[in-house]
């Protein structure tokens, strides 16, 4: 997650994110949530389908959809 959080943080050009059935849990997904907050990019689709994400995840992906309103899909 830490490489993909990189290039997100530094990428403008990124139109949805899909890491289905990705082995996440609330901490990886924790270090993505940062990354997505803070990219320059307005991606419209989310896709954390299949993972083992629990309540802290949830804040987390809240947090990101607050500072990114162009997301219209979450799945």
């Amino acid at each position: 997650m830490t490489e993909l959080g990189n290039y997100l943080s530094h990428s403008s050009k990124v139109k949805s994110v899909t890491l289905r059935n990705a082995a996440m849990d609330d901490s990886s997904f924790n270090t993505l949530a940062l990354s997505l907050q803070v990219t320059q990019s307005n991606p419209t689709l989310l896709n954390f389908s299949l993972n083992q994400m629990g309540p802290n995840a949830v804040k987390s992906l809240a947090t990101v959809v607050k500072n990114k309103p162009d997301v219209e899909i979450i799945m």
